[in-house]
């Protein structure tokens, strides 16, 4: 294959491309069916994945770079990367100040945003097509296992601790962060692989947090 091809542009260009192309096919069926929706949504992550495995089984060292991707392995990150997630992260503020009413009730009830003249298609396009951009790019970085724990689990965990959506804004990354930088200097200090120990650090919490909750509505008046 040419040099191109094999480039680290390239190779991001088309993880982006296919990912955000994928986050859209997801929206088919969102607004009508939602066992539909999560039919589509299983059908592309399998189909995805089993196509990716099928691509590459007979290039040399595919199938490695595929396992690496399936887990996680965020040692080989750049610069370069690093200033990219933080301009990502920091759009992803600067669009959140603006426009988090309208975003707050297309995610808490669509239906009542339509009837309130909220455009419910072009939002559910951006949110799908914004998550495919910083999923393609996560997983090209730090592998598919740390991007989809970072992704649900911490909103798990706000789930259960907070009482009303626009915390959960808050309290989501807040939580990644607080899981994520002691569980990479401790993986650091024990020789571990640090995405999976903070993916399992995740859980740990997600748990404490289920348990939390279980135990203050049993108790509550």
């Amino acid at each position: 294959s040419p040099y191109w091809a094999r480039s680290d542009g390239f190779l991001s260009s088309m993880a982006v491309i296919f990912s955000v192309t994928a986050a859209l096919i997801t929206t088919i069926g969102k607004h009508t069916d939602r066992k539909s929706h999560e039919a589509v949504t299983g059908w592309v992550f399998l189909l995805s994945t089993s196509l990716s495995v099928l691509l590459l089984s007979h290039t040399p060292h595919g199938l490695d770079e595929i396992q690496r991707l399936m887990s996680s392995s965020i040692i080989g990150a750049t610069l370069g990367e690093m200033v990219l997630f933080f301009v990502i992260g920091s759009l992803s503020w600067v669009m959140l100040v603006f426009i988090r009413r309208p975003l707050v009730l297309f995610i808490m009830d669509p239906e009542m945003a339509r009837v309130l003249g909220v455009r419910t298609s072009f939002w559910s396009g951006l949110v799908c097509a914004w998550l495919g951009l910083t999923l393609g790019l996560s997983i090209r970085c730090a592998g598919m296992l740390y991007a989809f724990a970072c992704l649900v689990l911490p909103a798990l965990i706000s789930q259960k601790v907070c009482r009303e959506v626009r915390q959960m804004f808050l309290v989501a990354p807040l939580t990644c962060l607080g899981v994520g930088v002691p569980g990479f200097i401790l993986a650091n200090h024990l020789d571990f692989p640090p995405g999976q120990l903070v993916v399992a650090l995740l859980c740990g919490a997600l748990v404490i947090a289920w348990i939390k909750e279980r135990f203050t509505d049993r108790f509550k008046p």
